[in-house]
């Protein structure tokens, strides 16, 4: 998250908008690659965690060296489509004469980038299905590390796009070695042979990852299909500007994303030891954590979008703040399905992931080209929230159909609290920024950086205490919260 926040401004500052639009266009395009995994790396996940659950290592390496024998062919299918399509892609989205050279040079290794990531994603999928996600955590935060420092270097030397594209590539590579070598090290019994390759195993990881595949397809609808609407109606400019905007939203959508991806290896060995009723207690005290964290965190960068825009990328991004704001209460919702969704999974059953994708991906898609003709850039921002919203509330009602648990009380007693106090905390930052902005630029960045520290400050302690008021923790959520304080001061 600070290495995304801190970059995008240096590298607008030396690309300019112009080719930053184009790098962030381009990797939208080549990350529809990531598509063609076929949904394979969430099925590792499910399968090594209830194979690893019953001691079946046999079945382990089928899974496995099934799964690598398809991605490299598929590896290479890509690579090649890539070579031979790249023109006529960048041509549809009317990349300008001047930077077509390099735009050309930069979606080739992008997409070999993206479809190599499928391949060694496998080893991290590994070690998801074996819950230690302490391993590939700490693979992620030396890597993005090593990102910064290419990053900085290609663009001092003057390298441009080019030097962009080859410091990711060069990430790539680091990032497999440590993988490969981390899953052989934690499950000493995975082996890589032809010979373990099954096709009842591979036929039945694409008959669970094409389900959540569809849900990937949502993902890229929510995140991508925007900019490619503007791009393509209304030019590059619009697309810097909603990148910028939604960034904010996407960085801190990651956070949840820390906190729910334990679920789907847990949820599975619960599933394979047929424990319904932990089920159940994950799902119910997950879902409450989950909106605890994501509620204000989402509701402080709406309140606070004008100071963080100027604070974090200086005067000019206006059009950026409504992005922030309308996304956050779209992704506010959508995020709440979080822990049903990646429960479900764990469980064998992603269709229901998949009925509700589905209808977000038409909804968003379709909504989007009518609104992006009729009302422009404005008509892409109301297009997302409002599909993400009916779409969510449609799982909801599925997956407590599911498990039995009435959904309007779950509504009541889990999310109700949290989005009050939320509320709460920060209406007087709606006011505050409102006084502040009007003297923002003369009082420069760091002073602007302090004061949205003090209201980061501020609103915590005012949510924090009004939830401590309340009797939304219980005893066990208490002893938690405790033990979680005294494991971080002793970090």
């Amino acid at each position: 998250m600070v290495v995304t926040l801190f970059l995008t401004p240096y590298i607008v500052s030396k690309l300019g908008v112009r080719r930053f639009g184009v790098w962030s266009l381009i990797l939208v395009i080549a990350s529809y690659v990531g598509l063609l995994d076929l949904g394979l790396r969430a099925s590792f996940v499910k399968y090594v965690a209830e194979y690893h659950t019953r001691r079946d290592y046999e079945a382990i390496n089928r899974v496995f060296n099934s799964g690598l024998a398809l991605y490299l062919i598929l590896s290479l299918v890509i690579i090649a489509a890539g070579f031979i399509l790249r023109d006529p892609i960048l041509r549809l989205f009317k990349i300008p004469t001047d930077l077509f050279a390099d735009a050309r040079f930069v979606l080739l290794v992008a997409m070999a980038i993206y479809s190599l990531s499928n391949v060694f994603g496998l080893f991290q999928a590994v070690m998801t299905g074996l819950q230690r996600m302490d391993v590939t955590n700490l693979i992620a935060l030396g890597v993005s590390m090593f990102r910064v420092l290419g990053t900085v270097l290609s663009l001092e030397l003057g390298y441009g796009l080019r030097g962009l594209i080859a410091s990711e590539a060069l990430a790539l590579a680091l990032t497999a070695l440590l993988l490969v070598l981390s899953a052989f090290r934690l499950l000493p019994q995975l082996q890589v042979s032809w010979a373990f390759y099954d096709w009842p195993s591979l036929r039945r990881l694409l008959s669970y990852g094409i389900k959540v595949q569809v849900s990937r397809l949502a993902d890229l609808a929510i995140s991508q299909t925007d900019k490619l609407l503007l791009g393509y109606f209304l030019g590059l400019s619009p697309v810097a500007f909603y990148e910028v905007g939604s960034r904010v939203v996407l960085t801190s959508k990651r956070l949840s994303r820390v906190l729910i991806s334990a679920i789907v290896p847990a949820a599975a060995e619960m599933d394979a030891r047929e424990d319904q009723i932990s089920l159940c207690r994950l799902y119910l005290r997950g879902s409450k954590y989950l909106v605890m964290v994501v509620a204000p965190v989402l509701l402080f960068i709406a309140a606070a979008a004008p100071l963080i825009l100027t604070t974090w990328m200086g005067e000019g991004y206006e059009l950026s703040v409504p992005v922030i704001r309308f996304l956050a209460l779209g992704h506010l919702v959508h995020l709440l399905t979080g822990v049903g969704t990646t429960t479900a999974k764990g469980m064998g059953k992603p269709e229901y992931e998949t009925r509700y994708s589905l209808l977000l991906l038409a909804m968003n898609t379709l909504l989007g080209i009518a609104l992006v003709i009729r009302l422009g850039f404005w008509g892409v921002l109301i297009a997302t929230p409002l599909s993400l919203i009916i779409s969510s509330l449609y799982f909801m009602v599925l997956f407590h159909r599911l498990l039995g648990i009435p959904l309007l009380q779950f509504l009541r007693d889990t999310y109700l609290q949290p989005l009050i106090t939320c509320s709460l905390a920060g209406l007087p930052l709606l006011t505050l920024n409102a006084v502040i902005l009007r003297t923002a630029q003369a009082q420069g960045r760091l002073v602007n950086l302090t004061i949205l520290g003090a209201e980061g400050f501020l609103f915590v302690a005012i949510y924090g205490g009004l939830m401590l008021k309340t009797a939304y923790l219980d005893d066990y959520d208490r002893r938690l919260l405790i033990r979680l304080g005294q494991s971080l001061l002793r970090a």
